[in-house]
């Protein structure tokens, strides 16, 4: 079978770790099935001098990644802004399924990763070429006490994707409770994020001190402020462990 991954967040040449753990997932699939895996990812960017739309291929461990990168929509009248940046965000899909197509061929099934948005462009395929696809989902917006599930346009439309999937996986329980306070209707399952367990493995020694080591980018539901805080207290009690942060982005200097 021909996989086709459609991820709403992917690593590309301005975040190289955006949704590593999406990759790896692909990456995954390639190397432990017989399917053939394709990635196909939209990205907007500021940066002069490149066209207006262009598409960047390359095979990374079996999977063959395609992401188009176009230029974001000026600010404009509210209404004309979010319409036009939807238009040009399916133009910048419409591209880059022309070329997949001629790369890779018509997929037998798509891999949603993080319903929204690409979730959308999901929904054509499977009423355009009956192409079924399921979702695999990551995001903490579910949880009320984030906030950042909100807009007409994505609780019109999100409910959609998720009741249109054959199965929705999230990567844990929680996420499943989240969406289904959220009334969003599905066959559930969970399905964990992949570890290469040939890095990463137990190890026979041990340390001096206690290490704790986490590694994120830092985002505010990486909770990374609550770590420091929670390590702060137990110094006041011991100091026989060390705290290692690996990872960043901008974040970490709010």
């Amino acid at each position: 079978m021909k996989i086709l991954f459609l991820p709403s967040w992917y690593p590309q040449r301005y975040n190289f770790t955006d949704g590593i753990f999406v990759r790896r997932h692909a990456e995954c699939v390639a190397k432990h099935t017989e399917n053939k895996v394709a990635v196909l990812h939209v990205f907007n960017r500021q940066e002069n001098g490149r066209p207006d739309f262009e598409i960047v291929e390359e095979t990374v461990n079996g999977v063959l990644t395609i992401v188009v990168y176009y230029h974001p929509v000026p600010n404009s009248f509210v209404g004309v802004t979010q319409f036009l940046r939807f238009k040009k965000w399916q133009k910048a899909y419409d591209i880059g399924w022309k070329y997949l197509l001629q790369k890779f061929g018509k997929p037998d099934g798509v891999h949603v990763q993080v319903a929204w948005r690409a979730g959308l462009f999901a929904m054509q395929l499977k009423k355009k070429f009956n192409i079924p696809f399921i979702v695999s989902e990551h995001w903490s917006g579910y949880d009320k006490s984030v906030g950042t599930y909100k807009g007409f346009f994505l609780k019109t439309n999100l409910p959609k994707i998720i009741s249109e999937a054959e199965v929705v996986a999230p990567i844990n329980h929680r996420i499943i409770d989240h969406m289904i306070h959220r009334g969003l209707k599905s066959e559930y399952t969970v399905v964990s994020n992949v570890v290469d367990t040939d890095l990463f493995k137990p190890i026979s020694h041990q340390n001096k001190v206690c290490r704790f080591i986490h590694v994120s980018n830092f985002k505010n539901e990486k909770n990374t402020s609550g770590i420091l805080r929670a390590t702060k207290k137990l110094l006041e009690q011991r100091n026989d462990f060390e705290l290692i942060l690996a990872g960043g982005n901008t974040y970490f200097d709010e």
